[in-house]
């Protein structure tokens, strides 16, 4: 497993990344919808601001539930202009989170994911860096992986063989599904945009697995 200090320095690279990616984006792509359910791009980087710094007692206040958490989140920027989100993000770049539900193994990952949800409905895609995707796809199947992040990929891929074609990844048997890396990770995420990359006799029960 890559040793916490490791992954959070891919975390830093990747929100560095995200971050290089929204500086040079227009006012109209930031009101774009984004992969998230009713989520613009905008209401993506709110959450990724806000949930780092996520307490104990906002989780509370929500009722103890995620969903109403994350919509309360989104809403707190919503009046907020393009420059304070693109701010708020940058300062909160190699910050260790303090949120009470982000584990060591959880940045990387949600920042990851995060910034594909934004760039695939905009068309701008990227070559991630190997180390980032191993990273992710090894913290996903791992036996006790964060259920918070990682929540769902062992039922949707459960009896599938998963197989990289740009990495040294494979994981599982049965049907076969194949296909890039990010689009596996992005797919096990339960992000059914992704299945367009991915080919292979298993990739009808993963769409199924998606839709329901």
């Amino acid at each position: 497993m890559t040793a916490s200090n490791e992954l959070r320095d891919l975390a830093r690279e990747e929100q560095e990344e995200t971050l290089d990616f929204l500086v040079g984006l227009t006012a109209a792509q930031w009101e774009q919808p984004s992969l998230c359910d009713g989520w613009r791009v905008r209401d993506v980087v709110a959450h990724l601001v806000t949930e780092i710094d996520t307490g104990l007692a906002a989780f509370l206040r929500a009722g103890a539930s995620l969903s109403r958490l994350n919509a309360a989140q989104v809403r707190a920027w919503a009046d907020s202009g393009i420059e304070d989100l693109v701010s708020a993000f940058r300062n909160r770049i190699g910050r260790k989170p303090a949120s009470v539900f982000y584990l060591d193994t959880s940045l990387l990952p949600e920042t990851l994911v995060h910034h594909q949800d934004v760039r695939r409905p905009l068309g701008t895609g990227r070559e991630i860096p190997a180390e980032r995707l191993l990273a992710v796809l090894g913290l996903a199947f791992r036996p006790l992986a964060d259920p918070l992040v990682f929540g769902g990929v062992g039922r949707r891929t459960r009896g599938l063989a998963l197989q990289a074609t740009d990495l040294d990844w494979s994981r599982g048997s049965g049907p076969s599904v194949t296909g890039p890396g990010e689009a596996l990770v992005m797919a096990a995420m339960g992000r059914p945009a992704a299945l367009e990359d991915l080919s292979g006799d298993g990739v009808p029960t993963l769409r199924r697995r998606l839709a329901a």
